[in-house]
Order: structure tokens, then C-alpha cells, then sequence
């Protein structure tokens, strides 16, 4: 019925783009059909196999392996496994669609383009996900796509003149639907060209697994590069026949000038993409090739678990968990979805059945992640598996894990419970990886504000994610250290000014102790401290709209004053540090001001002029000096209050002049 009704042309146009996208949300877009991860990137070696010159390019496609969720599903539309499920209505959209580029007529009203925008975005779906799986439907498909992308064919309205050839590239009432139809053909034909590559990529890595490289090595024994071997190597690259140009006999490049002088700054941008595609084949497959992660057979470390999965079975693995993992995902956003999933044994799972399971996955990955250590039993991070894990954009999956709302209370504790685990797995991908870090350093924004909505274990995830990587700590945007310092100012504004309430005093005091620390990475990731990063992270805990930040237990104390003198015991800053140590229930915020002037020294460590010569006048050497003397006060503060004397007041730049100094009988 959809597809009558589609390709019926005495219906409306919106009716029939009504249809198509009940077609494509209804049957095209949902599982187990998803886009494709192309180029793919990690191969395990035993499973490469030869490419035949003369055969015909196999392309990646659409296919279920064993294993895969939907094939034990009793649906016969969900568990059909090959590419031609859609064989027939990708022949009715083809038909449609070629009709609209031969009769342009067809296109001389706004409905009819977003028609042809909704067919567009179909077709877009079913490339990605593998459905077009070969060389010859690729062909067929492109045909009639450049023939729509081709401005020479793009109708112009009856009021432009006719001598006007430029007329298609102003806007016009046409202008924004045509616009939009011709930047989703550059971005379709960019995704054919993506899964070419991909074969490509493929050719370029069996090659290096069965070419002859013992007579023709690409690399010789005195380290020079052999010229057979790299012969050989260029010959790989020669004319092909996946190129667009050739595939298609039509003027790409010239089309994609044309379409770089119309005025949408959206289009100009996929035009240019696609221009560089066409042009940068050799590139983009060498630049693939430096991605690769090929997985060999290794023989374990004695110092290593037998237990502990090699990369190659961790892929193994990998290939069955992730489409499980994606289906679990998906069915997690609805409880409803949830209540209709079974197990193996047909029992109904529900929302805390999909969301333990999702634990169990999560945990599995967080394993993958490491070796377990054969002496201890510790988890010691490997590389290789991190990045397999990485380039098969299981970080991202999480993400969405991240971002999911409970949608009734008590569903809360198993969402919570889904959210730090997905915690502790990234944890695990970044443990000793600039790689992963940077993969997570791209959702910063989003994981402050779920910290900000108390996501469990979020904190250490934003804490991992500058350890040991000074590049990042020089990037961390402005907004996030705003953020976060709005965030620290109303949790010691709870515990200065508690509410009985809230009850948030812990709540406050674990919050605190993970922004400090964090703050304490952003300075001085690598043992080295970024003075840039001192400065300015110290200009904004003092801006005077904090006002919670900086405890005032220097108020009234003047430089005159003799160390432990009655005068200063006396005076309202020294009183309030006495109040806040004697009194119990003020523990944490006796912790945040230590934490603070850590923090502060933090600012100082290295030679700093300007953050010094602030601290002294926070908190002068005199009330440093009475801290430390007095026994009054606990270890734990004297032994901050000892670093803070180190750094702000003996490990100086300054030259001790008697008018910079805090108190100028000190240094006479």
C-alpha cells in the first residue's frame, strides 16, 4: 500500500511524502538495519583473505552473522539476513526518482522537491546501511543522482529572465527545497565513495598478507625502500575501477564547481567535500591504512593471566557483543520496547532485565580493555585493545546510555545503575591512553553536565581524562572551567550555609573533592604545571561573583602582628578557622579549606609572581606561621598549611622586596 501509494502520481505531493516517511521510519529505519562502520578498520590477520583481480569487487553489505540478535527473532522481516530485502522498493524509488531527473518539469514546485528530498533521504539509509551491494547497483543509482546534482538541469523559475544562466544559484522560492536535494546526492555519493574505499583499504591489506614480499620486499634489510617492492606497492593505486568519474562517464568535477557558486553555504561545504573525495583517492586509502589495526596471533606474557582474552579473541567477541550491545541500547530508551524482549529461554526481559544485561556487557567491555596481571590479579591497561574498542565507536554507543532520561522514578535506580558502569568503562578506555582521552575529551560539555546532574563516577571519568596529557589540559574550553566553578561555589555555599532540607552535605563534600582534584589535573597534568593554566584558574576563583570560594580566615589580619600573638588569635578570620576546627559538624568544610589551600599551592608550584603575590595577601605568612604552631589544629591541616608556606612564601621568584612582601619584617 505505501509503495502504491508513493509512486501513485495523481496523489498530491504531500500525500505522498506523508507515506514515504511512514515507509522509511517503519520498515527502513529500525533494527536490526543500521549504517555501516566503513572504511573498516581493524582486520584480525588469519581472517584476511585474497582478493581476486578479476572478480568483481565485493563491497560491504548488508548481511547478519550468526549470532547477531535478529536472526532469533520469530519475524521473518526482522531475521532476514541478506541485502535484497529491499530490492523492491529500491526498484519503485529508483523509478521515481529517474523519472524526476529525465522530466524536470517535474521539479518546478516546492512539494515535488521535498518529495524527492524524503525519496533522497531513503536512499541515503538503505547506502549506508549496505543495501545497494555492489558495483553494478552503485552505477544504476548514481546515474540518475548526477543527472538531479547537475545545475544545468535545475529548473528556474518563469519570472527570472532568460538569458539570466545564473539565476539558479540566487535564492528564490525554489531555491532552499532544490538546495537541499542536491546536498543530500553529494552526501549519498560521498558514502558510495566511503564503501569503495573501503574495498580499496581491503585490496591494500590482503595484499600485504599474500603478495610475493619475500622476492619484491617494500622494505630492504639495510632499511632503504626497495624499488620492486614499491613498484609493486604504487601499482595498487593505478587507475581503478571504483572511481566516480569513470563509473559515471559524467563531469563530476565540473558539476561540483558549478555547485560551489550557489548560495547555501551548506551545500557549498558538500560539494567541496565531494570534490576532494574524487580527487584524494590514494590519500584517503594510505590514510586508512595508517588507522589499520591488523590483530595477529600473539603468544601470551608469561606475566599475564591465562584467563585474560588475547586482541584476537577480544575481537572475536566484539563481533557478536556489539550488535547485542546496539540492540540493547536501542530497546533501553522505551520500557515499553523493553517488556517486549526476551532471552534465550523466551522470557520476557523488561526494563531491569535489558538494564543488567547492559551491565554485564559493560563489565565484559571494561575487561577487553585490559590484561589481568598473572602475579596480582591487578588489570594492567593494553593498548591494542583499547584501540579496538575505539575504532569500533563503543565509547559513542555509551554515550547514549549517558543521555537518556528516566522517563518514570521507578525505573531510576536501574538507569543510575547502566550510567556508572558506562563510567567505569570509560575509565577503563582512557587508563593510560592519550587516544582515549581525546576520544572522550569531544563529549566534555555533555559529561560536565551530567557530573552537574550527579551522575555517579562521573567525576573520575573527567579526572581520567587529563591524567598525564598535557595537550588536552591546554585545551580545556573556558566554559568548562566556568561551569565547574559555579558549580564548586554552590556546594560550599551548602556547607557554609546548610539547609537542613536539602541533606546534600555529602553529596556536596564528594562533589568538591572531585572539582578540586580536577582542577589539580587542569594545572598540572604531567608533574609539570602549565603557568598559563595557574594564572588563569586562579582569576577566576577570586572573581568576586564566587562569593562562596574563598573562606575568610585572614579577615583582620594585619601584618604587625606577632605569630601566635593574643591579637591574632582574637581577630574574627582566626576565630572562625578555631570554630570551624572545633566543631564536628563542620568536618567538610574544614576538608574544603584544606583543599583550597592545596589548591592554591597547586597555583604556585614553579615560579609564579602573580599567583604568589596574591596568596600572601589571602592568607599572610603570620596566620600560616600561628596554623602551624598552634596544637590546636589538626595534622591534615598543618601538613597543607605546610605546603602552602613551601610554595607561596619560600619557593618564590620573588626577589623578597620589603614592598612586595606581606610582611616586610620577616625578610629584614
Amino acid at each position: 500500500m505505501l509503495l502504491s501509494a508513493i509512486s501513485n502520481p495523481k496523489l498530491p505531493h504531500t500525500i505522498r511524502n506523508s507515506f514515504t516517511t511512514i515507509l522509511h521510519l517503519c520498515w527502513l529505519n529500525r533494527f536490526p538495519h543500521e549504517p555501516m562502520l566503513v572504511p573498516k578498520t581493524v582486520y584480525a590477520f588469519d581472517d584476511v583473505t585474497a582478493v581476486e583481480k578479476q572478480a568483481h569487487p565485493l563491497l560491504a553489505h548488508f548481511h547478519l552473522k550468526a549470532g547477531h540478535p535478529a536472526l532469533t527473532s520469530d519475524d521473518a522481516f526482522i531475521s532476514y539476513p541478506f541485502a535484497d530485502k529491499f530490492a523492491f522498493i529500491q526498484g519503485v524509488i529508483h523509478e521515481i526518482i529517474s523519472r524526476m531527473a529525465f522530466e524536470k518539469s517535474m521539479l518546478c514546485s516546492v512539494d515535488a522537491n521535498v518529495l524527492l528530498s524524503s525519496l533522497l533521504e531513503i536512499v541515503s539509509w538503505l547506502v549506508r546501511c549496505g543495501f545497494y551491494a555492489d558495483l553494478d547497483s552503485h552505477s544504476r543509482l548514481a546515474g540518475p543522482l548526477i543527472r538531479l546534482l547537475d545545475g544545468r538541469n535545475t529548473v528556474v523559475l518563469a519570472d527570472s529572465p532568460a538569458h539570466d544562466s545564473t539565476a539558479r544559484y540566487r535564492c528564490n522560492k525554489l531555491h532552499n527545497a532544490v538546495t537541499k536535494c542536491k546536498l543530500q546526492i553529494c552526501q549519498i555519493l560521498g558514502h558510495i565513495t566511503l564503501i569503495w574505499r573501503d574495498f580499496e583499504l581491503w585490496s591494500v591489506v590482503s595484499n600485504f598478507k599474500f603478495s610475493n614480499s619475500v622476492v619484491d620486499p617494500l622494505v630492504l634489510e639495510s632499511g632503504e625502500l626497495g624499488k620492486a617492492g614499491v613498484n609493486h606497492f604504487v601499482n595498487l593505486f593505478a587507475k581503478s575501477a571504483l572511481d566516480m568519474r569513470v563509473v559515471t562517464k559524467a563531469p563530476l568535477e565540473t558539476i561540483c564547481m558549478d555547485l560551489i557558486m550557489y548560495d547555501d553555504d551548506h551545500l557549498v561545504h558538500e560539494a567541496l567535500a565531494l570534490l576532494l573525495q574524487l580527487n584524494t583517492r590514494r590519500e584517503q586509502v594510505l590514510n586508512y591504512l595508517m588507522k589499520c589495526i591488523l590483530v595477529w596471533n600473539t603468544v601470551p606474557n608469561v606475566a599475564i593471566a591465562a584467563s585474560t582474552k588475547s586482541s584476537s579473541q577480544v575481537l572475536k567477541e566484539l563481533e557478536y557483543i556489539v550488535p547485542l550491545f546496539k540492540h540493547y541500547i536501542q530497546a533501553f530508551e522505551s520500557p515499553l520496547l523493553c517488556e517486549h524482549l526476551c532471552d534465550a529461554n523466551h522470557v520476557r526481559l523488561g526494563y531491569f532485565g535489558v538494564g543488567r544485561l547492559l551491565v554485564d556487557i559493560l563489565v565484559k567491555l571494561e575487561e577487553c580493555c585490559a590484561d589481568r596481571l598473572h602475579y596480582d590479579d591487578s588489570l594492567q591497561p593494553n593498548v591494542e585493545k583499547q584501540a579496538i574498542l575505539l575504532e569500533l565507536l563503543l565509547h559513542e554507543h555509551a554515550m547514549k546510555l549517558i543521555r537518556m532520561h528516566v522517563v518514570d522514578t521507578q525505573y531510576d535506580p536501574q538507569l543510575q545503575a547502566v550510567k556508572d558502569e558506562c563510567c567505569a568503562f570509560f575509565k577503563a578506555l582512557m587508563a593510560k591512553n592519550p587516544a582515549g582521552q581525546k576520544a572522550m575529551f569531544d563529549y566534555l560539555p555533555e559529561l560536565i553536565d551530567r557530573f552537574v546532574d550527579q551522575v555517579d563516577g562521573m567525576g573520575d571519568v573527567l579526572i581520567n581524562m587529563f591524567v598525564d596529557n598535557r595537550s588536552l589540559c591546554l585545551c580545556v574550553p573556558d566554559q568548562a572551567i566556568w561551569a565547574f566553578m559555579k558549580l564548586l561555589n554552590n556546594h560550599v555555599g551548602d556547607l557554609r550555609h546548610p539547609d537542613p532540607a536539602k541533606h546534600r552535605r555529602s553529596s556536596s563534600s564528594n562533589a568538591i573533592s572531585t572539582i578540586m582534584e580536577f582542577f589539580k589535573r587542569y594545572i598540572i597534568p604531567d608533574e609539570a604545571p602549565v603557568k598559563a593554566n595557574q594564572v588563569h584558574l586562579f582569576a577566576i576563583m577570586t572573581n568576586p561573583q564566587f562569593d562562596h570560594l574563598l573562606l575568610p580566615f585572614g579577615q583582620d589580619i594585619t601584618p604587625d602582628m606577632d605569630v601566635g600573638s593574643s591579637s591574632l588569635r582574637a581577630t574574627a578570620g582566626y576565630t572562625a578557622l578555631m570554630h570551624v576546627v572545633e566543631t564536628p559538624s563542620e568536618a567538610d568544610l574544614l576538608a574544603y579549606f584544606e583543599k583550597l589551600l592545596e589548591a592554591f599551592s597547586v597555583m604556585c608550584y614553579g615560579k609564579n609572581f602573580k599567583t604568589e603575590v596574591e596568596c600572601q595577601q589571602l592568607y599572610p605568612l603570620n596566620l600560616i606561621l600561628t596554623v602551624l604552631l598552634d596544637d590546636a589544629m589538626p595534622l591534615s591541616l598543618r601538613v597543607v598549611a605546610s605546603k602552602f608556606l613551601s610554595e607561596v612564601f619560600f619557593d618564590t621568584d620573588l626577589e623578597v622586596d620589603p614592598q612586595l612582601a606581606v610582611m616586610p619584617a620577616v625578610w629584614d
